[in-house]
């Protein structure tokens, strides 16, 4: 396997209106999709974790970068406050 498919993404941020930014999630082997929930800020961090969780198709691998970008975007405390 190429290295850029072993080491892409399988998650990253795209930006909307009104400070909210989109997890974009990703599946390697299916080209293609994306899951891309919209996070207004940390506060919903949480659920959306519980949430992404339950999907049978979501890896380790996804949790600990959609963690990672919530925590640049975010701040450590996911408290809701964007990083300065």
């Amino acid at each position: 396997m190429p290295y850029e498919a072993r080491h892409k993404p399988l998650v990253r941020i795209e930006r909307g209106s009104y400070g909210s930014v989109f997890a974009i999630f990703t599946l390697p082997n299916r080209p293609g999709y994306e899951y891309d929930p919209q996070v207004m800020s940390g506060e919903d961090v949480p659920e959306l974790l519980r949430h992404i969780k339950s999907k049978t198709w979501i890896t380790e691998q996804h949790i600990a970068q959609f963690l990672r970008l919530m925590q640049l975007e975010f701040g450590n405390g996911l408290d809701g406050e964007p990083n300065a």
